[in-house]
C-alpha cells in the first residue's frame, strides 16, 4: 500500500516461487528492488515509505513512527486468532480479534487523529500502516462505526479516490481471512 499511496511502480509475486533461494531469512515477506534484497516485514516497510516519500520529516516522522509500531501490534491481534487463540482460526478467535483486541486500539488511535484527518500534519507512512491494519479487520468482521475519524481516515486513503484505492480494489486475496461458517 505505501508505494501505492506514493504512486511508485511496482511488480507484486503472490506466488514468488522458490523464495527460500533468494530470501535473506528463507521466508516471507521479501522485497527485492534492484539490487537490494530485503527480508523483514518492517524492514521492507521502512524502505517503501522511503521510496514512496511518505517518512515525514520533524514531528510528522516521529508521529509515523510511533504509529508503525502500533501498527506492529495491531497486526499482533490478527496473528494470534491466526495462530496463537485456545481455539486459532476459529470464529471465537476472529471475534475476539475484531469485536474486543482491535477495537482496544482503535479507541486510543481515533483520539490521536489531527484537525488535518491524519496523525500527523500530512498523510505519512503511519497513516497508510494503520490503514491496511484496519483494511486487514474490515476482512475479518471489524465494525468501524464507533470510530468516525478513523473511519474518515480509512476512506481518505482507502477509498473513492483515495491514494490505495485501486490497490485495495485489486489487492490479492488477505492472508488474514476468517474461515467460513
Amino acid at each position: 500500500m505505501l508505494l501505492t499511496a506514493g504512486k511508485v511502480e511496482f511488480k507484486w509475486e503472490q506466488e514468488p516461487g522458490d523464495y527460500k533461494a533468494f530470501a535473506p531469512f528463507g521466508q516471507l515477506p521479501v522485497l527485492k528492488h534492484g539490487d537490494a534484497t530485503l527480508g523483514q516485514s518492517m524492514a521492507i516497510t521502512r524502505y517503501c515509505a522511503r521510496l514512496a516519500g511518505l517518512e515525514g520529516e520533524g514531528s510528522d516522522r516521529a508521529i509515523s513512527e510511533m504509529m508503525l509500531e502500533e501498527h506492529n501490534d495491531i497486526f499482533n491481534c490478527l496473528i494470534s486468532a491466526k495462530y496463537k487463540h485456545a481455539a486459532p482460526d476459529s470464529q471465537e478467535a476472529w471475534d475476539k480479534c475484531v469485536k474486543e483486541d482491535m477495537p482496544k486500539h482503535l479507541t486510543m488511535l481515533e483520539g490521536k487523529v489531527t484537525e488535518s484527518g491524519f496523525f500527523g500534519s500530512k498523510m505519512c507512512a503511519g497513516d497508510v500502516a494503520i490503514c491496511s491494519a484496519i483494511n486487514c479487520g474490515l476482512d475479518n468482521g471489524l465494525d468501524l462505526a464507533a470510530f468516525p475519524k478513523l473511519s474518515a481516515l480509512y476512506a481518505s486513503v482507502c477509498a473513492g479516490e483515495g491514494p490505495c484505492a485501486a490497490y485495495i480494489a485489486t489487492a490479492p486475496a488477505p492472508y488474514f481471512k476468517r474461515p467460513a461458517v
